[in-house]
Formats: C-alpha cells, structure tokens, sequence
C-alpha cells in the first residue's frame, strides 16, 4: 500500500492521516510531498510514523515542517522536527524499518537539521536520506 498525496492542507487533514499512518500495518510508502503540514503536522506525523512498523520509505518535502513557506512567509517553528527525529530513532533501532527519508524543502534551520541528521546517521541505516534542497 502507498499513500500518495497533495491535498493535507488542513488540521483535519492531517489529524486522519497521522491516524491511518499510526494504525496502518501493511503502508510501506509515504508520499505527501507538496502539502501544508506545517509544525504541527511535522508533529503528528513523527508521532505517527514513530507508532507505525510497516513503512520503508517516507516523503515529507515541501510540507512546511517548519511553518514557513518556499517564499519564507509564515512563523517558523521547529518544535514538530524532534517528533520526527524521534520517530527516526525508533523506527531504526526496534525494526530497521525506515530505509528512504526525504525531507528537502523544508527550510530547516540548523538545529532542526542537526537534529534530524543526527538521529539518522546514529543509527548507521543502509538507505538514502535527503534534507536538502
């Protein structure tokens, strides 16, 4: 199974996605790119993925992880980047499961990259891992 997205554009968006990640045990891929998560989804969405057991690959590009748009226009807020981090952890250490992330185009600053790449490389994963642009 593969989700593939653009249309979260609203909190009750992404409340039922976080819920159908957290619960889905056959969802391998995750593609939202291109969608206004913003902080507070990154926050769902790290809650959620750090509760799934089944995905390998997940895209979040272009979702506003940060709260800011491609243009820098909204408040920026990274506090959803240490859900995210966490979910790596777990999901690295318990199962190995998460062998592709893709988080470009997020505008994150340097403590939020440094957050999600050290999470990432602690766990030395086989896979691709992208923060960039």
């Amino acid at each position: 199974m593969c989700f593939l997205g653009q249309g979260v554009r609203n909190a009750d968006g992404v409340v039922a996605l976080a819920a159908a990640v957290r619960a889905s045990t056959s969802l391998r891929s995750l593609i939202v790119k291109q969608n206004s998560l913003g902080s507070t989804g990154a926050q769902l969405m790290g809650e959620a993925l750090a509760a799934n057991r089944s995905l390998t690959t997940v895209s979040l590009a272009l979702c506003q992880l940060c709260g800011r748009d491609a243009w820098g226009c909204g408040a920026y807020n990274s506090y959803g980047m240490s859900a995210v981090a966490t979910a790596i952890r777990i999901s690295g250490s318990e199962l190995g499961c998460l062998t592709s992330l893709d988080l470009a185009a997020n505008d994150l600053d340097e403590r939020a990259t440094a957050c999600i790449n050290d999470a990432w490389h602690s766990l030395k994963l086989p896979g691709s891992f992208k923060l960039g642009l």
